[in-house]
Protein backbone atom coordinates (compact mmCIF):
# COMPACT_ATOMS: atom_id res chain seq x y z
CA UNK A 1 0.00 0.00 0.00
CA UNK A 2 1.86 3.07 -1.22
CA UNK A 3 1.16 6.54 -2.61
CA UNK A 4 3.69 8.48 -4.66
CA UNK A 5 3.69 12.17 -3.68
CA UNK A 6 6.21 13.14 -6.35
CA UNK A 7 9.15 13.83 -4.04
CA UNK A 8 8.62 10.94 -1.65
CA UNK A 9 6.65 7.76 -1.09
CA UNK A 10 4.01 7.55 1.65
CA UNK A 11 3.25 3.92 2.44
CA UNK A 12 2.08 1.25 4.86
CA UNK A 13 3.07 -2.40 5.22
CA UNK A 14 0.74 -5.40 5.35
CA UNK A 15 1.05 -6.50 8.98
CA UNK A 16 -1.08 -9.63 9.35
CA UNK A 17 -0.83 -13.29 8.38
CA UNK A 18 -3.34 -16.08 7.72
CA UNK A 19 -3.26 -19.14 9.97
CA UNK A 20 -4.51 -22.18 8.06
CA UNK A 21 -5.17 -24.13 11.25
CA UNK A 22 -7.50 -21.56 12.81
CA UNK A 23 -8.68 -19.89 9.54
CA UNK A 24 -8.00 -16.46 10.99
CA UNK A 25 -5.75 -13.46 10.42
CA UNK A 26 -3.32 -12.47 13.17
CA UNK A 27 -1.19 -9.32 13.54
CA UNK A 28 2.55 -9.52 12.94
CA UNK A 29 5.03 -8.36 15.57
CA UNK A 30 5.99 -4.73 14.95
CA UNK A 31 8.01 -4.19 18.13
CA UNK A 32 11.30 -3.93 16.19
CA UNK A 33 10.01 -1.10 13.99
CA UNK A 34 10.65 2.43 15.21
CA UNK A 35 7.19 3.73 16.05
CA UNK A 36 5.59 0.34 15.37
CA UNK A 37 3.13 -0.36 12.57
CA UNK A 38 1.64 2.68 10.88
CA UNK A 39 2.22 5.09 8.01
CA UNK A 40 5.74 5.86 6.80
CA UNK A 41 7.46 8.21 4.38
CA UNK A 42 10.45 7.25 2.23
CA UNK A 43 12.41 10.18 0.79
CA UNK A 44 15.15 9.60 -1.77
CA UNK A 45 17.99 12.02 -2.43
CA UNK A 46 19.15 11.57 -6.04
CA UNK A 47 22.29 13.61 -5.39
CA UNK A 48 23.58 11.37 -2.62
CA UNK A 49 21.69 8.29 -3.84
CA UNK A 50 20.50 7.68 -0.30
CA UNK A 51 17.06 7.39 1.21
CA UNK A 52 15.50 8.07 4.57
CA UNK A 53 12.42 6.43 6.11
CA UNK A 54 10.39 8.04 8.91
CA UNK A 55 7.26 7.05 10.79
CA UNK A 56 4.45 9.56 10.26
CA UNK A 57 1.68 7.87 12.22
CA UNK A 58 1.72 4.95 14.68
CA UNK A 59 -1.23 2.61 15.06
CA UNK A 60 -2.41 1.07 18.33
CA UNK A 61 -0.95 -2.34 19.09
CA UNK A 62 -2.93 -5.15 17.46
CA UNK A 63 -4.23 -3.04 14.56
CA UNK A 64 -4.29 -4.95 11.26
CA UNK A 65 -3.92 -2.80 8.13
CA UNK A 66 -6.42 -3.59 5.35
CA UNK A 67 -6.23 -0.73 2.80
CA UNK A 68 -4.33 2.51 2.27
CA UNK A 69 -4.81 4.98 -0.56
CA UNK A 70 -4.69 8.67 -1.40
CA UNK A 71 -6.53 11.04 -3.73
CA UNK A 72 -4.00 13.85 -3.93
CA UNK A 73 -5.47 15.85 -1.04
CA UNK A 74 -6.13 13.22 1.63
CA UNK A 75 -5.01 9.74 2.69
CA UNK A 76 -7.33 6.96 3.83
CA UNK A 77 -6.41 4.05 6.07
CA UNK A 78 -8.67 1.07 6.85
CA UNK A 79 -7.74 -1.15 9.77
CA UNK A 80 -9.28 -3.89 11.86
CA UNK A 81 -8.90 -3.23 15.56
CA UNK A 82 -11.06 -3.96 18.58
CA UNK A 83 -13.22 -6.19 16.31
CA UNK A 84 -14.09 -3.12 14.23
CA UNK A 85 -13.36 -1.99 10.67
CA UNK A 86 -12.05 1.52 11.33
CA UNK A 87 -11.40 4.39 8.92
CA UNK A 88 -8.80 7.08 9.49
CA UNK A 89 -8.60 10.14 7.24
CA UNK A 90 -5.37 12.17 7.06
CA UNK A 91 -4.53 15.45 5.37
CA UNK A 92 -1.66 15.87 2.87
CA UNK A 93 0.88 16.20 5.69
CA UNK A 94 -0.46 12.93 7.20
CA UNK A 95 -2.08 14.64 10.17
CA UNK A 96 -5.11 12.75 11.46
CA UNK A 97 -8.38 14.52 10.60
CA UNK A 98 -11.11 11.93 11.26
CA UNK A 99 -11.64 8.50 12.76
CA UNK A 100 -14.86 6.64 11.89
CA UNK A 101 -15.93 3.14 12.95
CA UNK A 102 -17.58 1.48 9.94
CA UNK A 103 -18.46 -2.18 10.56
CA UNK A 104 -18.33 -4.68 13.38
CA UNK A 105 -15.80 -7.44 12.69
CA UNK A 106 -16.52 -10.37 15.00
CA UNK A 107 -14.69 -13.68 14.63
CA UNK A 108 -15.47 -15.30 11.27
CA UNK A 109 -15.91 -11.98 9.42
CA UNK A 110 -13.03 -10.88 7.18
CA UNK A 111 -12.31 -7.75 5.18
CA UNK A 112 -12.75 -8.15 1.40
CA UNK A 113 -12.18 -4.91 -0.56
CA UNK A 114 -13.20 -1.28 -1.08
CA UNK A 115 -14.89 0.24 -4.12
CA UNK A 116 -13.73 3.82 -4.70
CA UNK A 117 -16.21 6.13 -6.39
CA UNK A 118 -16.26 9.89 -6.95
CA UNK A 119 -16.91 11.48 -3.56
CA UNK A 120 -17.70 8.15 -1.89
CA UNK A 121 -16.32 4.68 -1.25
CA UNK A 122 -17.75 1.34 -0.16
CA UNK A 123 -15.73 -1.06 2.03
CA UNK A 124 -16.97 -4.69 1.90
CA UNK A 125 -16.54 -7.74 4.12
CA UNK A 126 -17.43 -11.42 3.94
CA UNK A 127 -17.93 -14.14 6.51
CA UNK A 128 -16.91 -17.78 6.79
CA UNK A 129 -17.51 -19.63 3.51
CA UNK A 130 -18.38 -16.20 2.00
CA UNK A 131 -21.50 -15.91 4.14
CA UNK A 132 -22.72 -12.71 5.73
CA UNK A 133 -21.31 -10.12 3.34
CA UNK A 134 -21.61 -6.56 4.68
CA UNK A 135 -20.78 -3.14 3.31
CA UNK A 136 -20.57 0.47 4.44
CA UNK A 137 -21.23 3.60 2.37
CA UNK A 138 -18.94 6.52 3.21
CA UNK A 139 -19.41 9.87 1.45
CA UNK A 140 -17.94 13.35 1.57
CA UNK A 141 -20.37 16.06 2.59
CA UNK A 142 -19.86 19.59 3.98
CA UNK A 143 -16.09 19.20 3.86
CA UNK A 144 -15.91 15.99 5.88
CA UNK A 145 -16.39 12.24 5.44
CA UNK A 146 -19.32 10.51 7.05
CA UNK A 147 -20.82 7.06 7.34
CA UNK A 148 -24.15 7.17 5.50
CA UNK A 149 -25.35 3.60 6.14
CA UNK A 150 -24.35 -0.04 6.46
CA UNK A 151 -26.17 -3.22 5.37
CA UNK A 152 -25.77 -6.92 4.74
CA UNK A 153 -25.76 -7.92 1.08
CA UNK A 154 -29.12 -9.84 1.04
CA UNK A 155 -28.40 -11.43 -2.35
CA UNK A 156 -29.93 -14.87 -1.75
CA UNK A 157 -32.68 -14.24 -4.34
CA UNK A 158 -30.04 -14.14 -7.10
CA UNK A 159 -28.10 -17.08 -5.62
CA UNK A 160 -25.23 -14.92 -4.38
CA UNK A 161 -23.70 -14.84 -0.91
CA UNK A 162 -20.97 -12.24 -1.45
CA UNK A 163 -19.75 -9.56 -3.84
CA UNK A 164 -17.34 -10.46 -6.63
CA UNK A 165 -13.66 -9.62 -6.41
CA UNK A 166 -12.83 -6.16 -7.75
CA UNK A 167 -9.33 -6.99 -8.95
CA UNK A 168 -10.42 -10.00 -11.00
CA UNK A 169 -9.27 -9.86 -14.65
CA UNK A 170 -12.81 -10.26 -15.95
CA UNK A 171 -14.80 -8.51 -13.23
CA UNK A 172 -17.72 -6.31 -14.25
CA UNK A 173 -18.69 -4.94 -10.86
CA UNK A 174 -19.60 -1.28 -10.70
CA UNK A 175 -21.36 1.06 -8.29
CA UNK A 176 -23.13 4.42 -8.44
CA UNK A 177 -24.16 6.59 -5.48
CA UNK A 178 -26.32 9.69 -5.64
CA UNK A 179 -26.08 10.59 -1.95
CA UNK A 180 -29.24 8.64 -1.12
CA UNK A 181 -29.22 5.32 -2.97
CA UNK A 182 -26.35 2.99 -3.80
CA UNK A 183 -26.72 0.94 -6.99
CA UNK A 184 -24.53 -2.14 -7.44
CA UNK A 185 -24.06 -4.04 -10.71
CA UNK A 186 -22.25 -7.34 -10.28
CA UNK A 187 -21.81 -10.67 -12.06
CA UNK A 188 -24.11 -13.53 -11.08
CA UNK A 189 -21.31 -16.06 -11.60
CA UNK A 190 -18.03 -16.34 -13.49
CA UNK A 191 -19.29 -18.70 -16.19
CA UNK A 192 -21.85 -16.37 -17.78
CA UNK A 193 -22.15 -12.69 -18.61
CA UNK A 194 -25.46 -12.38 -16.74
CA UNK A 195 -25.54 -9.83 -13.94
CA UNK A 196 -27.72 -8.51 -11.13
CA UNK A 197 -28.64 -4.99 -10.08
CA UNK A 198 -29.15 -4.17 -6.40
CA UNK A 199 -30.19 -0.79 -4.97
CA UNK A 200 -29.76 0.03 -1.30
CA UNK A 201 -30.74 3.05 0.78
CA UNK A 202 -30.71 3.77 4.50
CA UNK A 203 -33.88 1.67 4.77
CA UNK A 204 -32.20 -1.43 3.32
CA UNK A 205 -32.51 -3.31 0.03
CA UNK A 206 -34.94 -1.40 -2.21
CA UNK A 207 -34.52 -3.39 -5.43
CA UNK A 208 -32.88 -6.61 -6.62
CA UNK A 209 -33.13 -8.03 -10.14
CA UNK A 210 -31.16 -10.35 -12.40
CA UNK A 211 -30.50 -9.71 -16.09
CA UNK A 212 -29.30 -11.64 -19.11
CA UNK A 213 -26.51 -9.84 -20.94
CA UNK A 214 -27.51 -10.63 -24.52
CA UNK A 215 -24.76 -8.50 -26.13
CA UNK A 216 -22.13 -11.03 -25.15
CA UNK A 217 -23.73 -14.47 -24.64
CA UNK A 218 -21.53 -17.07 -22.98
CA UNK A 219 -21.67 -19.54 -25.89
CA UNK A 220 -19.92 -17.03 -28.20
CA UNK A 221 -16.86 -16.68 -26.00
CA UNK A 222 -13.89 -18.99 -26.12
CA UNK A 223 -12.38 -20.98 -23.25
CA UNK A 224 -10.73 -20.80 -20.81
CA UNK A 225 -12.61 -17.61 -19.86
CA UNK A 226 -16.21 -18.15 -20.94
CA UNK A 227 -17.42 -14.86 -19.50
CA UNK A 228 -14.67 -12.56 -20.72
CA UNK A 229 -16.21 -9.77 -22.76
CA UNK A 230 -15.31 -9.51 -26.44
CA UNK A 231 -15.81 -5.75 -26.51
CA UNK A 232 -14.08 -3.06 -24.38
CA UNK A 233 -15.53 -2.59 -20.91
CA UNK A 234 -16.62 1.02 -20.73
CA UNK A 235 -16.41 2.87 -17.44
CA UNK A 236 -18.70 3.50 -15.77
CA UNK A 237 -20.97 0.53 -16.41
CA UNK A 238 -23.48 2.09 -14.02
CA UNK A 239 -24.57 5.67 -13.36
CA UNK A 240 -27.51 7.63 -12.03
CA UNK A 241 -29.33 9.72 -14.64
CA UNK A 242 -31.98 12.40 -14.46
CA UNK A 243 -35.55 11.39 -15.15
CA UNK A 244 -37.53 13.31 -17.77
CA UNK A 245 -40.35 15.51 -16.56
Amino acid sequence: YAYDTGGSLVFTLANSFWNNETNRFYPLDGSHIDGGWGIYRFTYDARTQQGQTETLYSLPEGSMIQEFWGDGTEYFLLTIEEHTLRLRVFDRSVQLKQTIDLLEMPEGIEYQQVFQGEGYFVPMTYGSDHQGSQFAVVSRRDGAWQLDFTHTAQLEAVNQSSFSTLDSHYRTMDMAYDGTSLAIRDVINYTTTDFYLAIYSRDGLDYLGSYTFSLNPAHLTAPPWPCEMRFPILSPLLSWGQSSP
